[in-house]
């Protein structure tokens, strides 16, 4: 059981935390499966129930594997049933994630990466092997160009909408799909290949501050254009990316999205930990350029934009990539707990951004060992 600290505060384990989090999250699912729908916080873009039902789960699997809990088990089967529902794919093609008139539906990569996770997760915990084959199938409607190392966005009508050119959303989409590599040899030799072509298409300021576009090499990029003309917009990051490299707004916006990089980039290298990618001096110079902007993530310095949980996907990039025990490095979990968890329900909740949206990104707990926390008794 808890200890009470004092001041305010209790002892929880990270594995009592998650549980307690997915049984409030219990209350919050409808008849369909579905859990609430959000909004992007950045953007404000409505969103449909998927991601955020996706997130939970995982969530749902998770605190089912810790408690053998059937309760954990059944709503991580009725959500499983939602996400692979006729309207969650209404033309059978990518899943349907954004409600706006000016921008995809799709979600662009990042849309479609959580529920490929998510129903990967379910087949393995909940013996889904119908959630296995949608994973696979979603996955696979994405083109990649092995050369290129990219993918491309699939509308939820199947229509081509070519490379998704921002980098974060690339790697994100091969960090949630890399549990699917153990499932299907395709996945495994695509996200080998994005690894591959990682270290050209990742470029940096020389402070190691990841810039937000892709960076392919233009050569290759020009003669793929010559054959086809689908690949011009990534012309576009070649005339861009100097411009912005002088421009304060977009730095900022890099360094609120250093900690998302980074974490989706030690989620892929916990799933496929063998390539040499990850001896490179590049991600090497920003993990170091993450680990001396720390305290500016924490406090938010102006930043809106990238993680809305910045000590938690640092206190993970530094456990993967240079092997910082969480003794260490609680204190940047205690730091986003002490400004989103909600006492009384032990759900995250955040003044910035949708409820619905935050409260699921206690999936985020699940890639730590289970280190006791001090977290907040009062609201």
């Amino acid at each position: 059981m808890p200890g009470d600290d004092g001041a305010g505060s209790e002892s929880v384990s990270v594995h009592e935390l998650v549980v307690r989090s997915a049984d409030a999250a219990l209350s919050l699912q409808g008849d369909d499966g579905a859990f609430p729908a959000g909004e992007n916080y950045a953007y404000g873009d409505p969103e449909t129930p998927v991601r955020n039902t996706a997130r939970w789960t995982i969530v749902l699997c998770g605190a089912y594997q810790l408690t053998d809990d059937d309760r954990f088990r059944d709503a991580g089967e009725r959500a499983v049933d939602y996400l692979l529902g006729d309207d969650v794919r209404p033309h059978g093609y990518t899943f349907h994630c954004r409600k706006t008139t000016d921008k995809d539906h799709c979600n662009g990569l990042v849309g479609q990466a959580t529920p490929i996770r998510a129903l990967t997760v379910a087949d393995e915990v909940l013996g889904r092997s119908d959630a296995l084959d949608a994973a696979r199938e979603v996955f696979a409607l994405h083109p990649f160009d092995a050369d290129l190392g990219l993918w491309e966005r699939i509308e939820i009508d199947g229509r081509n909408l070519s490379f998704d050119r921002t980098l974060n959303h690339q790697i994100i989409f091969a960090a949630r799909c890399a549990r699917l590599a153990s499932h299907d040899d395709r996945a495994a030799e695509r996200i080998a290949a994005f690894l591959d072509a990682l270290d050209s298409n990742m470029a940096l300021h020389s402070d190691g501050l990841i810039k937000h576009y892709v960076h392919p090499p233009v050569r290759t990029v020009v003669s793929k254009c010559i054959r086809n003309p689908e690949y011009y917009p990534l012309v576009w990051n070649a005339v861009v990316n100097p411009l912005y490299a002088r421009s304060e707004d977009r730095r900022r916006k890099e360094l609120g999205y250093q900690p998302v990089n980074l974490a989706a980039l030690a989620r892929l290298h916990a799933e496929v930990g063998d390539h040499p990618f990850w001896s490179s001096d590049k991600l090497d110079a920003a993990i170091d350029c993450l680990e001396a902007e720390t305290e500016r993530l924490l406090a938010g310095d102006g930043l809106t934009h990238g993680s809305t949980m910045p000590g938690t996907d640092i206190a993970f990039v530094l456990n993967e990539f240079r092997g910082t025990p969480l003794a260490e490095s609680k204190r940047l979990l205690e730091h986003d707990l002490d400004r989103l968890l909600d006492p009384s329900t032990y759900l995250l909740e955040s003044s910035s951004i949708d409820p619905n949206d935050q409260a699921p990104f206690i999936v985020k707990f699940l890639d730590f060992p289970d280190t006791r926390l001090s977290i907040p008794t009062h609201g």
